[in-house]
């Protein structure tokens, strides 16, 4: 992320396990030349052009913020709808403020981590939703909100309990480049999350599988 927000793919991943537009992305001795010349790496066009520059906007430009309504004895353990609070901790709800997709960002706590969601969700009244789009990919709007996390913390004001405030969110500055390159930076990212997901899913069922051989060696 440190190079697409400013990226060098090379360091990334093995060059067989991802690519784009159907053309394997070069390796890091092939482009090893090309690094050297620049520290941003670049997406090109189907045509092999470059897209345009990129551009600076605030957040509230590009979108609307808001705070639900919802306290948390309102979340239940078995409602119908996701039920976002200040914690990291997921719960449900019975009823949905929204309908949309959506960056969902904790208003209060020590950390503030960005979680991307689409479909009908309550939330917090203490929690903040950014949606309503404008010419942007919402995926890569949670991937540089996910990367630029330093600018909430820097904003956060108390001692105890960090907290946000609306102006806030709407003067966050955002790199953005054309919707083209923004939708295939979200795809390029997602393909690695969906990597990362998929090894830990590996992880967790070895860990089971060596769980149940050792009962059966020990027990």
């Amino acid at each position: 992320m440190q190079k697409c927000l400013n990226l060098d793919f090379s360091d990334l991943y093995d060059e067989n396990d991802f690519e784009i537009d159907n053309e394997k992305i070069k390796s890091k001795n092939q482009k090893s030349n090309q690094s050297q010349k620049s520290n941003k790496s670049r997406f090109r066009q189907k045509d092999g052009s470059n897209f345009p520059e990129w551009e600076t906007k605030k957040l509230g430009e590009v979108s609307k913020i808001t705070t639900g309504s919802s306290n948390r004895q309102d979340s239940i353990l078995d409602g119908e709808f996701t039920f976002f609070d200040r914690s990291q901790d997921i719960r449900t709800s019975n009823r949905f403020l929204f309908d949309t997709e959506a960056i969902i960002v904790p208003g209060e706590g020590q950390e503030f981590i960005p979680k991307y969601f689409i479909g009908k969700f309550d939330l917090h009244q203490r929690a903040y939703a950014i949606m309503d789009f404008k010419n942007i990919n919402g995926k890569f709007l949670f991937y540089s909100i996910s990367f630029n996390t330093n600018h909430l913390d820097s904003q956060a004001v108390g001692s105890t309990v960090k907290s946000l405030r609306l102006p806030m969110f709407e003067t966050m500055s955002i790199n953005l480049p054309c919707l083209a390159e923004q939708t295939k930076i979200a795809n390029f990212l997602s393909a690695i999350d969906e990597k990362i997901n998929h090894n830990n899913t590996q992880i967790q069922k070895t860990e089971q599988w060596k769980k149940g051989l050792l009962q059966k060696m020990f027990v």
